[in-house]
């Protein structure tokens, strides 16, 4: 169980109180709640958690150097007790860090556009967000090997935003093919704005995940959820086809 305590007040959060994520091997956890309730900090919390592991040894990432720029990331690496954290490696792919799209990288992207070096090209975000899940994943088994028994956290923010519902799900049974079964002993904490990605995969008990919501503080049922947050009762039907 990782016990994650603000240490002072800053955006969303106050002193004193504490998340607690039991992020379990082999299992995905989807991070779900209101817009501003402090996902993606959370997940940043964790990031600087290993970029202080790492710092000693001169081992930071690029997207670790690249986040130092930014104040949010300073806020959220002093601004939590971390205690319970157990891992020895850790991949993290943020919409707005690592993204080529994000704000940190636009002037860059705008400067090479402009200057001839880099030609523009028509895609949809939704065929963006696929092709960084490939390169990450792909990423992550040429570092990690055909196997591994580290214990590793993999932290996804919203890849899952301008996909469809088919390609959402589709995304989340190649997480759990290419990587929770290589890699027993790692963890997924995948954001995500969508609990149809959730509800999905209620559907196939073969894909282990839970569901935490993060304004409340507390592991649920993506349907309970839905219901909570909706006020619709929904029913989920057995499928043939999956995608």
């Amino acid at each position: 169980m990782i016990r994650l305590t603000a240490k002072q007040d800053f955006r969303c959060f106050k002193t004193g109180y504490t998340y607690e994520l039991d992020l379990r091997p082999g299992e995905i956890t989807f991070m779900v709640g209101d817009n501003g309730c402090g996902k993606s900090s959370i997940m940043l919390a964790l990031r600087a958690k290993l970029d202080s592991l790492a710092e000693s040894d001169n081992k930071r990432s690029d997207g670790m150097k690249k986040m130092t720029l930014m104040q949010h990331y300073l806020d959220v690496k002093t601004g939590f007790e971390i205690e319970g954290f157990d891992f020895d490696k850790g991949f993290f792919r943020d919409t707005v860090v690592d993204s080529p799209t994000s704000f940190i990288n636009s002037a860059t992207a705008f400067g090479l556009v402009m200057g001839g070096g880099l030609t523009a090209q028509s895609r949809s975000a939704g065929q963006n967000n696929i092709d960084q899940m490939v390169r990450f994943i792909s990423d992550i088994i040429n570092t990690l090997g055909p196997e591994s028994n580290d214990r590793i956290i993999i932290g996804i923010d919203e890849l899952d935003d301008s996909l469809s519902i088919r390609s959402q799900l589709r995304q989340i049974h190649i997480l759990n093919e290419l990587l929770l079964k290589r890699y027993p002993n790692a963890s997924i904490l995948y954001i995500s704005h969508s609990i149809i990605t959730a509800l999905g995969t209620t559907a196939y008990p073969e894909i282990p995940c839970r569901c935490y919501d993060m304004k409340n503080n507390r592991y649920c049922d993506p349907v309970d959820y839905f219901e909570q947050e909706t006020g619709f009762t929904i029913k989920l039907k057995e499928i043939d086809e999956k995608p």
